[in-house]
């Protein structure tokens, strides 16, 4: 079954195994697609690459985030429409495998995650 969980714009970090981090990105279309094999939890990222962006920080973290796929660590989500969605959905699928895809126009990036409350925060650990 596939879901919204938010549809508007809404930021997101993002942290790499460098050290390296992002709070400039901006995700939409916050959908959620289950099964009793796979949770998937989908993000658009398409509107920090639009050419209008170019001068923002947006724009260079996201080819950063393409550039850097292989080296994420974790994405963390603060807004709480979004984690109260998602933690509705991790307290029906208890052992079920997440996954992460970030879409960036054509291109996607998927990853094996692990959700984890911090502070109020969801942490999507990359396993």
């Amino acid at each position: 079954m596939k879901r919204s969980i938010r549809k508007t714009a809404a930021f997101i970090h993002v942290s790499y195994l460098d050290g390296d981090y992002s709070n400039n990105l901006s995700g939409s279309n916050f959908t959620v697609e289950t099964s009793e094999a796979m949770i998937c939890l989908s993000i658009d990222l398409t509107s920090n690459s639009n050419d209008h962006n170019k001068t923002l920080n947006c724009h260079q973290d996201v080819h950063d985030l393409i550039d850097k796929h292989n080296k994420l660590k974790f994405v963390q989500i603060d807004e709480s429409q979004i984690i109260k969605g998602l933690l509705a959905v991790k307290e029906k699928y208890l052992n079920t495998v997440w996954q992460l895809k970030l879409i960036i126009g054509p291109k996607f990036l998927e990853y094996e995650i692990k959700p984890n409350l911090l502070n109020g925060s969801l942490l999507l650990n990359i396993n």
